[in-house]
């Protein structure tokens, strides 16, 4: 009796451990591992719309970066906001001006992208955007892009694409 009150118990937190496994592990949000999990315009063509001005190509191909095949995230007051990858394991955000002037590339790891995302702000701190995961994060703060579209100091995020937030300051 004692060896099958033993094995009940023990069949039962072998049962209820699987459940709480099972249970995380379909709550957990998908894993990044390519720059198309984050912008799935990736899998698509290219649009018109979504190339880089030459200037930029210009200005950039010395990065390495894949500039002819970017595709376009969003726009705030003062800027453009494009996706570009940089080998297989890079995802990178391409900032244009209103006169489309180049303003900046920044690249990230595709890999660990869903932790923070990516985030560039404008020189005179005009504007920031951030890219972040369309799935969120596990465990940390950064959960989707409707948890980060709140009010900040600086001013408020707006979500401008599902996975672009744009920060304006209130003093525009």
């Amino acid at each position: 009796m004692r060896t099958s009150i033993k094995t009940a118990i023990l069949l039962g937190a072998v049962c209820v451990s699987g459940i709480t496994l099972t249970a995380a592990a379909l709550n957990a949000p998908p894993s990044i591992s390519s720059a198309s999990d984050v912008v799935p315009a990736f899998l698509s063509r290219q649009a018109e719309s979504d190339k880089l001005p030459d200037t930029f190509i210009a200005t950039f191909a010395p990065t390495g970066a894949d500039l002819t095949n970017a595709r376009f995230l969003g726009a705030g007051q003062n800027a453009r906001y494009f996706a570009v990858t940089r080998g297989s394991d890079k995802i990178c955000i391409a900032t244009i001006g209103k006169a489309a002037e180049p303003l900046g590339l920044a690249c990230t790891n595709v890999k660990g992208f869903e932790g923070y995302g990516l985030r560039v702000g404008n020189d005179d701190r005009s504007e920031q955007a951030w890219l972040i995961s369309p799935h969120g994060a596990a465990g940390n703060t950064l959960k989707s892009a409707d948890a980060v579209a709140a009010t900040s100091k600086g001013g408020q995020w707006k979500q401008i694409a599902p996975s672009l937030l744009v920060l304006e300051p209130r003093n525009q």
